[in-house]
């Protein structure tokens, strides 16, 4: 399994993977092996904000456990706001929603213990997004209609290669050594 890392250049939150900060580089798992999930703060960020860390697509590994390390709400996505991230093209099942709430901007460890385990042989894709309801317009009586709008903070894709690729790519270097 390999875990290839993203994230964006002004991301306040991070996935960290095992206890540290891994952007911009890869993680090589093994196809039987989970691996430790904590979003981090860079102390920017501030309190009181909805924020969703979601897995997709569905039946590429399963998210859970947890413990939040600041004040606040960490559990899974209610009907109501998975319906929201399905709006928003987010075909997922596996989604934990999870809010800060405090005085302080957002540092350290937030969340941690959240145990990720790879179930297939796709590309799953964890996102933690900022959730927010942006006024789109005005129905006829002169009321704001709000829409949500998400802002991704940061990414993590998680591969796991099929079988048979691996397989193929050990034929192919022993091609290689027997023609040498």
């Amino acid at each position: 399994m390999t875990l290839i890392i993203t994230s964006g250049a002004s991301a306040q939150l991070s996935i960290w993977v095992n206890g540290f900060n891994t952007s911009d580089s890869q993680v090589n798992l093994r196809a039987s092996e989970t691996v430790n999930i904590s979003i981090v703060g860079d102390g920017l960020t501030p309190p009181n904000t909805q924020y969703f860390l979601i897995n997709v697509p569905p039946g590429c590994g399963t998210m859970s456990g947890g413990v939040l390390g600041y004040p606040g709400e960490f559990r899974p996505v209610n009907p109501d706001e998975l319906a929201i991230l399905q709006s928003l093209g987010y075909n997922t099942i596996n989604a934990y929603s999870i809010g800060f709430f405090g005085e302080y901007p957002l540092a350290g460890t937030l969340v941690d213990g959240i145990t990720f385990h790879s179930e297939s042989y796709f590309d799953a894709l964890l996102t933690l997004m900022n959730l927010t309801w942006v006024q789109t317009g005005e129905d006829e009586n002169g009321d704001p209609i709000y829409s949500p709008q998400a802002t991704i903070m940061d990414t993590q894709v998680i591969h796991t290669p099929e079988p048979m690729t691996i397989v193929l790519l050990g034929l192919g270097g022993l091609f290689l050594r027997r023609r040498k």
